[in-house]
């Protein structure tokens, strides 16, 4: 079988830059971007624009934020047809056709999609954990995050995630157009790994809005650290933690969002603030 990379990560294009009103020739390189369909059992999911890279993992944890699985156990096969853009999947159980009428679309990103059951349960199932991780080890991977992409320093055109077990720097970084899928492939990634999720920091470039937050309580995720800030419907879904590094020696800056402290209160700049 082909690889799902074949296709090529990047594209090229012609472009005129503008400098101080001065137009000069030059060439770009873009995010590659593809329409990918998940089948489970003969029955269409959705389909993705995504990277087409780690397709199985985006499969696998998409199919498990949906509520569609419950573990990585139940998926029989999953088998990448790179001419096509589909990945089909066999499932120990058959989806559920009612789950699959009642969609929610997300914010941005090429409007992911959500089904409404996990997001009702999510709501209503609070999430207990112990897990404590310290301002340094936040800012450290706000500094993993920043340099573990090459293809967002070629492009500065994707979104990128991973999984970060009790604070240790992740040993794989998930790229990906759109900011669920990158959260999807790192959760899908976990999923194949029986990684411990109740361990783990959800590590993303993105913006923190509900439906993270959601994939991350479907997976028991007890933190969500991101470079950028969450939304108001994310925060009220417990503790989401900015870290961000600050340009020009300007220091370090850590924010706490809502729920119990798990980010144990050491300002590390007089800039930091708790919403």
């Amino acid at each position: 079988m082909q690889s799902s990379d074949e296709l090529g990560t990047v594209f090229e294009v012609e472009a005129t830059r503008y400098d101080a009103g001065t137009p000069t020739r030059v060439t770009l390189e873009v995010p590659t971007e593809v329409p990918l369909t998940i089948v489970a059992n003969d029955l269409e999911i959705a389909t993705l624009l995504c990277t087409p890279t780690d397709l199985k993992p985006m499969a696998l944890g998409f199919l498990f934020s949906a509520g569609l699985i419950r573990n990585a156990a139940e998926v029989r096969d999953c088998d990448v047809d790179p001419m096509r853009w589909v990945v089909r999947c066999v499932l120990a159980r058959t989806p559920d056709l009612a789950l699959l009428d009642k969609r929610v679309y997300t914010t941005g990103c090429g409007k992911g999609v959500m089904y409404a059951n996990v997001v009702e349960l999510a709501d209503r199932r609070p999430l207990e954990s112990d897990v404590t991780v310290t301002p340094a080890q936040l800012v450290a991977l706000a500094d993993g995050l920043q340099g573990a992409s090459p293809l967002y320093r070629r492009t500065r055109g994707v979104h990128t995630a991973a999984l970060s077990v009790a604070g240790a720097m992740p040993q794989r970084w998930f790229d990906d157009v759109g900011r669920h899928n990158a959260v999807d492939k790192a959760i899908g990634h976990g999923l194949a790994r029986f990684t411990e999720f109740g361990r783990c920091v959800l590590v993303s470039s993105g913006r923190t809005s509900s439906e993270i937050m959601q994939k991350a309580r479907r997976a028991g995720i007890p933190v969500c650290a991101s470079r950028s800030v969450p939304t108001r419907a994310g925060a009220r879904f417990g503790l989401c933690v900015r870290a961000a590094k600050k340009s020009r020696g300007c220091g370090s800056n850590v924010s706490a969002q809502l729920g119990t402290p798990r980010c144990c209160a050491s300002p590390l700049s007089s800039e930091s603030m708790a919403w």
